[in-house]
């Protein structure tokens, strides 16, 4: 039998460059059960028919989006160098020509495994987490504090939906 990969760890922002109303986004994108990215210069293409030769060279990083990001990891969503959320992708990479319920057009279903004040209490000695791009590279096994908390975080799922099936 082939074991399961384990999964991902990724950081990820969701909203649009230059942005004065980052919340809105990162709820409004979480609530229709997306997150995703897209690029600021007129690319109207799917990534998988994406010449990266031609892709500005501060979008390279958007293929790990596309060609390693995979249905089971888990993504810290970010909003500037504060974290907001934790999902799990539940879904391929997908392409809609048309922004439909979100700002971008390249997407991948989640579900929300939680908000992060509801996770961590208000009291709790907090790590600064640097987030300094869209997205961010895969996450080593790393004592990083972005890496320490989603392992926390995504353990207490674990253990949850464990004890949830069998009561």
């Amino acid at each position: 039998m082939i074991e399961p990969c384990p999964p991902n760890y990724w950081m990820m922002q969701l909203h649009p460059s230059q942005s004065t109303q980052d919340l809105r986004y990162v709820h409004a994108s979480l609530a229709a059960g997306f997150i995703g990215l897209d690029f600021t210069a007129q690319v109207t293409e799917s990534m998988q028919t994406l010449d990266w030769s031609k892709v500005d060279e501060r979008h390279k990083p958007f293929h790990l989006f596309y060609d390693t990001m995979r249905t089971g990891d888990y993504v810290l969503i970010m909003a500037h160098n504060q974290p907001v959320a934790l999902v799990e992708v539940t879904g391929e990479y997908r392409f809609e020509p048309v922004a439909i319920r979100t700002w971008f057009r390249h997407m991948r279903a989640v579900e929300v495994i939680g908000y992060y004040g509801d996770f961590v209490p208000a009291d709790d000695p907090r790590e600064p987490i640097i987030m300094g791009y869209t997205i961010g590279q895969q996450l080593a096994a790393s004592n990083g504090p972005a890496y320490r908390l989603i392992d926390r975080w995504a353990a207490a799922h674990t253990a949850s939906k464990t004890a949830a099936a069998n009561p």
